[in-house]
Parts: structure tokens; sequence; C-alpha cells
């Protein structure tokens, strides 16, 4: 259907764009999220935060989480056409790394979300934690709950 769209019309805009990363988001399918990325690219479209929020969860679900560290670092690049990530593309990707036991960079993400000025939320914070857990790290999982208390 979407391929009939691209080629009879009428033309995908944003949200039809949307819904479909959000079907590949569901489906673990972060694979084809990045091309309906590049796609939107390619009909210099911008991506919204919704859209590249769709795709961290994305990679999230599929693993990914080298691959949605690196589109949140994207997402801050000045020359990039990726609006700046909010909290909510922070959790995504904290939680990538949690699914995989990447403790060392859930925790370098807290960092950067705070060193960024970006208010810890209740999701990126319990991913954290438990990312935290799986490394046996309670007295660093400790800090991120009482932080989390404090914000």
């Amino acid at each position: 259907l979407f391929r009939v769209m691209c080629e009879q019309g009428p033309a995908p805009d944003s949200i039809s764009f949307g819904t479909l990363l959000s079907a590949f988001e569901g489906l673990h399918q972060w694979e084809q999220s990045l091309d309906v990325l590049r796609q939107m690219q390619g009909l210099e479209m911008q991506p919204d935060l919704v859209v590249c929020c769709s795709i961290l969860s994305a990679c999230e679900k599929g693993r990914q989480w080298q691959r949605a560290v690196s589109q949140v670092a994207e997402m801050w690049d000045e020359s990039s056409r990726f609006p700046k990530p909010d909290v909510v593309a922070y959790g995504a990707v904290v939680s990538a790394c949690e699914k995989c036991e990447q403790w060392e960079w859930a925790l370098e993400l807290l960092r950067d979300l705070d060193a960024r000025g970006l208010q810890l939320d209740v999701i990126a914070g319990n991913a954290a934690i438990t990312a935290l857990e799986h490394g046996k790290q309670w007295e660093l999982a400790l800090t991120v709950f009482h932080r989390m208390k404090e914000d």
C-alpha cells in the first residue's frame, strides 16, 4: 500500500511516514525504520521528533543499542536535519542500552541528558537502574534512584 502511494499517489506525508514507522516499531523492524528515514530524506522531508523517537524505539526493540546511540548523537549534530532529542528520545536509547546490558552507556546517556539541561524522567531513570542492576552496579543504581526522587 505504501509503495503504491509513493508510485501512484497520493504522495505520502509526515503522518503517512509516522504511521508506517509505528508499525515497524511494533514489529521490531529497525532496518525498515531506517529505510523509511532514508526515503523521507530522499523526498527532502524533515523528520520530526515523533518520527525520530519511533526510529529510536524500533532500534531499542530490535536490540540495536549502538544504532540508537549513534542516531541520538546525529540528532545533536548541528549540520543534521534532525530535531534535537528530548527526554523521550533519551528514554528509548537508555532502554536499548538496558536491554543489551550496556550499563556504562546507559549511565553515559544520563550524564549527557543532564549536561544538556534535560530533566530525567521515570522511563530513562528506570531503564538505567535496570541496566545498572544487570551490571551489578547497585551503588550507581541507588544514585540514579535518588536523583530521580530529587527531579
